[in-house]
């Protein structure tokens, strides 16, 4: 499979051809962006997925204002869960806390997270 805009194979495709289950693969949609279509359209990659039955999770995407802020500040999440600043206050918070969540459900998801 090539990569239609950058002419060059998916890095998951030899990765999973390369190393099979030898080395366990989960595949990591980051919902920041937003167009997928390449990869839900890429037919021998989503077969080599299936054959290996590697997962594949998605990382929701925190708002752009929340995401720039803690960058700006260069909060960790934990800390950006209690931080108070300008046009950052608890319902921001809250965002941060909804994106944990769901990003620890997706990881937890493939099983691969020890005591799980």
């Amino acid at each position: 499979m090539i990569d239609r805009l950058h002419k060059i194979p998916y890095s998951s495709e030899i990765s999973l051809k390369t190393f099979d289950r030898r080395i366990p693969h989960v595949v990591v949609k980051n919902l920041k962006y937003a167009d997928w279509s390449f990869f839900d359209e890429a037919d021998d990659l989503q077969a080599l997925i299936q054959e290996t039955q590697t997962p594949v999770i998605e990382l929701p995407k925190l708002p752009v204002r929340v995401a720039s802020t803690v960058l700006q500040r260069r909060l960790t999440y934990a800390n950006s869960q209690t931080y108070r600043g300008k046009g950052f206050g608890v319902v921001e918070q809250a965002a941060v806390k909804s994106y944990l969540r769901s990003a620890y459900a997706a990881f937890e998801s493939t099983g691969y997270l020890p005591g799980h």
